[in-house]
C-alpha cells in the first residue's frame, strides 16, 4: 500500500514538473523571482551605454530566462548589430522592451501575480521620482523550466496580444529578408 501511495505521489510532481506550469510555482515565488530580476536589471541602466546592459543579459540569460525567450533576445540584438544602415531595426535598439520606456524609473516593483493557462504573469509597476505607481507598464510571465522559474515572456499590459518573444524572434526574419547573407 505504501508503494503505491509513494507511486502515486511521484507520478503527481512529475507531471507538475513535466508541464512546466503555474501549479510548480507559486504566486509568491513568481513575485520574488521577477523583483529579483528588476533589482539586478534596472541599476545596469545606469551604466555608459545600453548595450552594458544587454551585455549583461546575453551573459546571465541562463539565470533569468528560458531557452526560447533566449533565442528570441539574441536574435534581436543580432539584427541591429548585423544591420549596416544606421536604422534602429531591434526592438532593443528603439526602448527597453523589460521596462517599456526609453526613460526608465529608478526603481520597479513587482506583484499581483495571477495565473494563466501554464504560467503566471506578474504586473511590474514604474516608481518614478518616489511616487507611488499607479498602472502595470509589463506583465512579466515566468513558467517552471528544469533549473526553476524563468521568465518565458514580457507583454503589454494594455495588449492582451502583445508578445514580446514573437516581436524579438520576427525582427530577425525581417533583417534576413532586407540584408541576405
Amino acid at each position: 500500500m505504501k508503494a503505491i501511495v509513494l507511486l502515486s505521489g511521484c507520478l503527481v510532481a512529475c507531471a507538475r514538473r513535466e508541464s512546466g506550469g503555474a501549479a510548480a510555482i507559486s504566486p509568491d515565488s513568481a513575485v520574488v523571482f521577477v523583483q529579483r530580476f528588476y533589482d539586478w536589471y534596472v541599476p545596469l541602466g545606469k551604466q555608459p551605454t545600453s548595450a552594458t546592459r544587454y551585455d549583461s543579459l546575453a551573459r546571465n540569460e541562463h539565470r533569468w530566462f528560458s531557452p526560447d525567450f533566449v533565442a528570441a533576445l539574441k536574435n534581436d540584438l543580432e539584427v541591429q548589430r548585423r544591420d549596416t544602415t544606421g536604422d534602429i531595426v531591434s526592438v532593443t535598439g528603439d526602448y527597453d522592451p523589460f521596462l517599456a520606456s526609453q526613460d526608465p524609473c529608478e526603481r520597479y516593483q513587482a506583484r499581483d501575480p495571477r495565473t494563466v493557462a501554464a504560467a503566471l504573469l506578474v504586473s511590474v509597476f514604474p516608481v518614478c521620482a518616489g511616487n507611488a505607481p499607479t498602472s502595470a507598464t509589463v506583465l512579466v510571465e515566468v513558467a517552471a523550466g528544469d533549473s526553476g522559474i524563468r521568465i518565458v515572456n514580457f507583454r503589454n499590459p494594455g495588449d492582451p496580444k502583445s508578445d514580446l518573444r514573437r516581436e524579438l524572434a520576427k525582427t530577425r526574419r525581417d533583417l534576413v529578408h532586407r540584408h541576405p547573407d
